[in-house]
């Protein structure tokens, strides 16, 4: 059984290693941790037939300890169950056009969308921008909203300009705020 992501299907890591078991019995998974810190590299390597060693499918994993929440308390599992997987891939088994398990390309997924300015982020701005604050300002401040795009996480960038921008509205709308903070 497989499960679909953005329309595309993958084969969980246990069915691949059910069918790999059910098409080499003879055949093993073997699993080396390369590097262990505070993250993971695991290498797999997968032999269809323990007697013909001459034939061996490699692959290698990594995960860093914390930057999901799988991996807050399994990081090492989950690294290796990945690397697995990858070297089943590299031998055909439950793949059609990729060689990534369902669980990394969900994690790359989460990944890209915890750190992309959303489609409310992007309303927010210009709901503020149209304030008589910006007046005379929005080329400017519009520069600075495209240059949130360079960062390592747009999406935590445009959380603190919208927070400077409603700052900057309730000091225009309230400049008497301004000096008691002063005081």
């Amino acid at each position: 059984m497989s499960i679909k992501i953005h329309g595309k299907d993958y084969v969980l890591v246990n069915e691949r290693v059910q069918e790999f078991h059910r098409l080499y019995p003879n055949g093993s998974i073997r699993t080396d941790l390369v590097e262990f810190t505070d993250r993971f590299i695991v290498k797999a390597e997968i032999c269809p037939d323990v007697n013909d060693r001459m034939r061996i499918f490699t692959a290698y994993a990594y995960e860093m300890v914390g930057s999901s929440q799988i991996n807050k308390t399994s990081a090492l599992e989950n690294c290796e169950t990945s690397s697995v997987g990858r070297a089943l891939g590299m031998m055909g088994i439950g793949i059609d056009t990729s060689i990534a398990s369902a669980d990394e390309v969900k994690n790359a997924i989460h990944q890209q969308e915890a750190h992309n300015v959303t489609e409310k982020q992007k309303d927010k701005y210009q709901e503020l921008l149209k304030h008589k604050c910006f007046d005379g300002k929005k080329k400017k401040t519009n520069e600075w909203w495209i240059l949130i795009y360079d960062t390592q996480n747009p999406k935590s960038a445009a959380d603190k300009a919208l927070k400077t921008m409603e700052a900057a509205i309730k000091l225009f709308e309230n400049p008497k705020i301004e000096n008691q903070e002063e005081k």
